[in-house]
């Protein structure tokens, strides 16, 4: 029963969905951490079963191999369902910075249109070609 509560748990921290935008991304980000805030009770609860298979244990029950096997086997898929939350977590955050940073590059990129379309408009055709030169220069920058 347990064993399979935490399988359970490892499907969602295995997601690899990481939203299509920023704001997808954000709204995947807070249900996870919602479904972080339940690891203390989850492990509290995990605490519970592996006290009951020790004293079990140390009281000489004629499963003690089974009952310390089933622990140990517990305690490793706590440790795995943990390493998965914390790869998942990675995951959403490095995710989040790159669809910030395409965000921030796309509203950039829409602003020097913009400002392109009104320096046509105001300059001389000399200075713009000399302001179009310059910008053709920069673009080829190895470096933000």
């Amino acid at each position: 029963m347990v064993a399979s509560w935490i399988e359970e748990k490892s499907l969602v921290a295995s997601q690899e969905e990481t939203g299509g935008d920023l704001e997808h991304c954000e709204v995947l980000q807070r249900k996870f951490d919602d479904f972080e805030k339940e690891l203390p009770a989850d492990a509290a609860r995990l605490e519970r079963v592996n006290a009951l298979g020790k004293t079990l244990a140390t009281e000489g029950h004629s499963q003690r191999e089974a009952i310390e096997n089933t622990a140990q086997g517990l305690i490793q898929s706590w440790n795995s369902f943990l390493h998965l939350v914390e790869g998942r977590r990675t995951l959403l955050e490095n995710a989040r910075q790159v669809h910030k940073f395409n965000r921030d590059a796309d509203e950039a990129n829409l602003r020097i249109h913009e400002k392109g379309l009104v320096c046509r408009r105001t300059t001389s055709a000399k200075t713009y070609r000399a302001l179009k030169r310059f910008c053709e220069s920069t673009t080829n920058f190895s470096a933000i």
